[in-house]
């Protein structure tokens, strides 16, 4: 299966919080007991360094596992430090050694007025 293809906007100097529910083609969810999950991105997909480097335990928790959920979370103080405006960023899941891409896409910052 294709990975999909969604984009996000987080609000500079805001918390971030999305939560995901990883399903197969019925729409069943899948259990990601064990999984490892990551995100990652860069200003532009050739460029060598990240710009957003999550993963479980840092910004990304197994919600409700069983039910195939996993929440995405960036602090303010964070969000607040980002530079870039837009990124291009890979959402991967590992389970049993086998890694799929589940999301794919742009994350852009809305700027804050207040600095």
């Amino acid at each position: 299966m294709a990975a999909g293809a969604h984009n996000f906007k987080i609000e500079q100097g805001a918390t971030f919080n999305n939560t995901i529910t990883y399903k197969n083609a019925a729409g069943t969810a899948i259990n990601i007991s064990g999984s490892d999950i990551t995100l990652k991105a860069k200003d532009n997909r050739s460029d060598t360094n990240f710009v957003i480097t999550l993963s479980i335990g840092a910004g990304i928790t197994l919600s409700n596992p069983s039910a195939g959920t996993f929440t995405i979370s960036i602090p303010a103080s964070t969000t607040a430090a980002y530079k870039f405006n837009r990124a291009d960023y890979d959402l991967d899941i590992t389970i049993s050694g086998v890694v799929t891409r589940l999301l794919t896409g742009q994350i852009q910052i809305i700027k804050s007025v207040n600095g």
